[in-house]
Parts: structure tokens; sequence; C-alpha cells
């Protein structure tokens, strides 16, 4: 009978034994649980901090417009406060105040600061801005960061908006490819650049002709393959997307110049779009640019 009885207490004991080790067994598998419960089950990657906009290039890889850190002046002065105004700029570009008051009164409305800003001297600016008001009615100028554009293309690139988004010309109806996309493990993400068929310098020659010619009209040279490589005026979509020869890496199949043209000298031709009683000094004048042409087709 003994010997039964300590079979019996050997049986509880271990019967206690499991209980316990099941116990404590839940135990750690309730608290790892609990845990896995409370810890982050994702973490969102780290995108770039930094976006660079794609550039527009002319057909030799000349920038027509990219973004640049050019911090300036936004001036709203509505004809008040044009000397106090120049004086304040003054101090942050390499011009007196009286060389920005003229620039001012000849109705300039952002003036470039010259030096690259770090974050503290932008701060600082913007403290003085808080500051620096006429009256509570007249707060002169603002300190805004914009794209610099070549003023000669700038009815072609467009312009962006303070979001670095496009708002009209080639950056508006390329702003999906120009806009940059953030990425994961890059401390800079780039948008696609976007190259042109135009030739900056004859753009200029030709921008410059036509202020003196025909102001208010508009012209194109077509090299003898039938690209843009100047255009003057305002330009609709089909126009713009005639003058895209690349975007980033790949070549855009862009749709013919949607005008008919005449003939030029060096197998050019040219589309005008003047007074017919100024159409031929307007020509005259054009090819006289062409003439000029280093440009080898």
């Amino acid at each position: 009978m003994t010997e039964n009885g300590n079979k019996g207490g050997m049986w509880l004991l271990a019967i206690v034994l499991i209980t316990a080790l099941f116990c404590a067994a839940a135990s750690v598998i309730y608290v790892i649980s609990d845990d896995s419960v409370t810890a982050a089950a994702y973490r969102d990657p780290e995108l770039s901090p930094a976006l660079i906009r794609g550039s527009i290039l002319d057909r030799n890889g000349r920038y027509l417009a990219i973004q640049a850190p050019d911090y300036g002046f936004s001036i709203h002065l509505h004809n008040a406060g044009a000397q106090e105004a120049a004086a304040f700029i003054a101090g942050y570009t390499e011009e007196n105040a009286i060389s920005v008051g003229n620039r001012i009164e000849k109705g300039e409305s952002f003036i470039r600061i010259t030096d690259l800003l770090d974050s503290d001297d932008f701060d600082a600016i913007m403290k003085e801005l808080e500051d620096f008001q006429l009256s509570d009615d007249i707060n002169p100028v603002s300190i805004e960061r914009r794209r610099y554009f070549y003023p000669s293309f700038s009815m072609i690139t467009g312009n962006v908006d303070s979001s670095m988004h496009g708002i009209s010309g080639i950056e508006l109806i390329f702003d999906s490819d120009l806009s940059a996309i953030p990425e994961t493990d890059s401390a800079i993400s780039h948008g696609k650049d976007i190259r042109l068929t135009l030739d900056s310098d004859l753009q200029q020659e030709l921008y410059d002709t036509m202020l003196v010619t025909a102001r208010y009209g508009r012209a194109a040279i077509l090299s003898p393959d039938g690209k843009v490589l100047a255009f003057y005026g305002r330009a609709n979509e089909e126009e713009l997307m005639s003058m895209v020869d690349a975007i980033g890496t790949e070549p855009f199949q862009a749709p013919a110049f949607p005008h008919s043209t005449i003939n030029s000298i060096r197998n050019c031709s040219i589309y005008l779009e003047v007074p017919a009683s100024s159409a031929p000094m307007v020509k005259a004048a054009i090819n006289a640019v062409i003439s000029r042409m280093t440009t080898v087709f």
C-alpha cells in the first residue's frame, strides 16, 4: 500500500510540474504575442528629401530652363515705398539702392539675391521682413524662390508655380515628366530633362529681329528636315509639342509643325504670321539671321 501511495504522490507531483510548465509557456507566448501587437509591423521607407525638377535644354544641350537655388525679393509696391524697398533689397545684392530702385521703377517684379542662402541666412531675412513694413497695409516685398528663365524663351519653356509645377508652356504640357518622383534610399530625386529642337543662338537672333521688325507677329525657322530651330510669339500646345526632341534619354515622336512654310536660304524654311505689308521686310531680316548660322545640317 505504501508503494502505491508513493506512486500516487509521484503522479500528482508530475501533474503539478507539467501544469506549472504549461502556465509558464503560456505566459511567455502571451508576452511575445502582446509585444508583436504593439511593435511596428511596417516602417515607411525614407523618401528623397530633395526633389529636383528636370531641365529644359536646346538641341545642343544648353539650358533654357533649370531649377536653381535662386532666391529673390518679389516686389508688390503699388507705387508706394520704392526707395525704402530698394534700400532694403540692396543689402542682399551686389547693387546699390539707386540701381535697385531704377529696376523697380522700370517694372521689375523680382530682384534676385546674389549669394546663395543657407537656412540661417533665409531665417534672418524672414525675421527682418516681419519688421519691414511701410504701414499696416503695405508690405512692399517678400522673399521667394524661383526658377530662372532666359527671357527670350519664357513663352516656350513656360513657368512654374511656387510648388515647382508647370503652369504654362512646355513646363505645363510635360509637367509629369519634368516633376521629380520621390525615391527610396536616395538623397535626391530628379525629374526627366526635356531636349527641344531649338537652337538657343538662333532663337535669340530671331527674338531680337522680330522685336524690331514685327513685335506682335509670330515666326519660326525650320531646318531642312522640318525641325523647329527658332520660334517667336505665343505658341499653342500643338506648336510647342512639335519643338520637343527627347524626354529623358528617349526620343520623342513629335508631331509635325502644324503650319505651312515658305522657302528660305540654306534649305531652311520660314513660317510667318505678320501683316502682309511688312512680310517682305521681315522675311529679308530673318534670311539675314539664317545666313549667319554656324550650324551645319
